[in-house]
């Protein structure tokens, strides 16, 4: 029974690692021994479902290799994950610039760093989504199939998987710029139209007039763009959940 424990010790490092980065879990709310319990518990799991496939492991010098690998597996699809979720910061960031809140930011509880007021806005609604959908049994899902299709230890250098992380990373923009898109060509048109305000009436005071008409128009328009706001969501989690099955399957055919 002990010569199986340094095998699951790395079973359990993979999935800590991926809860160290990936969306919900990773939050400074989460508490660590939670964080942890949860890891370890899903460790069991997983490593019942390879036990009687994986060679054992000797507790030897090169074994700190073995946990540098795990690491490496867990953090890199973790990444992915929480890369598609900053989709919606940066859509907030594009919005609040266009609604006047650029330099307006709110600390965010999980992170303790200063984020966009309406990208704090998409991206908790978005967690709320994510956790009433169940996303998250769906991305656990699919760390514990990494254990079917990555070995213990499998991991070699390869480029390509540096290629597919900047190919998601352009997914994850697209999304970005997607979502934002409607409210910011308003906003940009009410900008357009109060600049030509101004030059044909002088008098007007666009600065006092045009901040609370763009505050104002842009939650409106947040409350009119949220079915599609909804929608784009929906293809936001399955452009995630796809993107880790394809770093697993990348990762699986890497070769030393």
């Amino acid at each position: 029974m002990l010569n199986q424990l340094p095998v699951f010790m790395l079973v359990f490092t993979r999935i800590l690692s991926m809860f160290m980065i990936v969306p919900f879990f990773s939050g400074k709310g989460i508490p660590a021994t939670f964080r942890v319990g949860t890891a370890f518990f899903l460790a069991i799991i997983a490593y019942s479902t390879i036990s009687t496939e994986q060679e054992l492991i000797p507790l030897d010098g090169a074994y700190i290799f073995f946990v540098f690998k795990e690491v490496i597996i867990g953090l890199i699809m973790g990444f992915l994950a929480a890369m598609f979720m900053a989709a919606l910061q940066i859509a907030g960031q594009f919005i609040d610039v266009q609604m006047g809140f650029g330099i307006a930011n709110v600390v965010d509880p999980q992170t303790g760093t200063q984020v966009p007021i309406m990208g704090f806005f998409k991206y908790y609604l978005a967690i709320l989504i994510f956790l009433s959908l169940n996303i998250h049994h769906v991305i656990i899902q699919a760390y514990i199939d990494s254990f079917l299709k990555i070995p213990i230890g499998h991991l070699y250098l390869d480029g390509r998987y540096a290629e597919y992380i900047v190919s998601a990373f352009n997914v994850m923009f697209v999304s970005a710029i997607k979502i934002a898109a409607p409210i910011v060509f308003i906003l940009l048109l009410t900008t357009i139209s109060l600049g030509i305000t101004a030059r044909t009436v002088p008098q007007m005071n666009v600065f006092v007039v045009g901040m609370p008409l763009k505050i104002a128009l842009g939650l409106l328009l947040m409350y009119i763009t949220l079915p599609t706001f909804l929608f784009m969501l929906d293809t936001l989690f399955m452009d995630m959940v796809e993107s880790i099955y394809i770093m697993i399957h990348i990762i699986a055919n890497s070769n030393p």
